[in-house]
């Protein structure tokens, strides 16, 4: 949205230049008629026939068009200018107010990437250690459950392996819920924990 907002007014902008170069050539162009008119008027009472008066009377009225000419021109695409002026200043305005918002959500994002990276820190250090303190064996069947399915330890949930839904027999719920050594599905080889409100 900020650069379609930045292109507006960078077209706004090209317009503004544009329109700017031309009335200061049509300013130019004014200023030379006016003094090229000022002579014409004077070598106007030198001219010794009438060919030179017609050739001289028309150059003057031309150069008096000119001049007009320009002048309206100024008018009409000077009040042009002022209004694409005014559109620039409100991109403007709008681009300032939308950056502020991007650098704000932008800080927030920062942020929460760093509290994100740190909570991940947290949690990986968290792993290493539970994984220190768990048997060698239990961690490599741990590892191996892992590694070919998503979730290596489910729930113990309505006396079934939340992971396949194989019932679990009676005893076997029992060792669960002691949660004395590790119990593995019969069916899917997950390691069953009991479901938290259980524990």
């Amino acid at each position: 949205a900020i650069n379609e907002l930045d292109d507006k007014r960078q077209r706004f902008q090209d317009k503004y230049n544009e329109l700017e170069k031309q009335i200061k050539e049509a300013e130019h162009s004014i200023e030379k008629n006016t003094t090229g008119l000022k002579k014409d008027e004077e070598n106007l009472y030198a001219v010794k026939n009438n060919k030179e008066y017609d050739a001289l009377t028309l150059q003057i009225n031309t150069r008096r068009d000119s001049i007009s000419e320009n002048k309206q021109f100024i008018e009409a695409e000077g009040e042009k200018l002022n209004l694409i002026k005014k559109h620039i200043e409100e991109y403007e305005e709008q681009l300032k107010s939308d950056r502020a918002i991007l650098d704000e959500y932008n800080a927030k994002l920062s942020e929460k990437i760093q509290e994100t990276e740190k909570e991940e820190k947290s949690l990986l250090k968290q792993h290493d250690d539970f994984k220190k303190k768990l048997e060698s064996q239990y961690y490599a069947t741990y590892t191996n459950i892992r590694s070919s399915k998503n979730d290596a330890v489910v729930v113990l949930q309505k006396n079934a392996c939340s992971g396949c839904n194989a019932i679990i027999p009676l005893q076997m719920q029992a060792e669960v819920k002691k949660m004395k050594k590790l119990v593995n599905c019969e069916s899917c080889g997950r390691i069953i924990i009991p479901a938290f409100d259980e524990n």
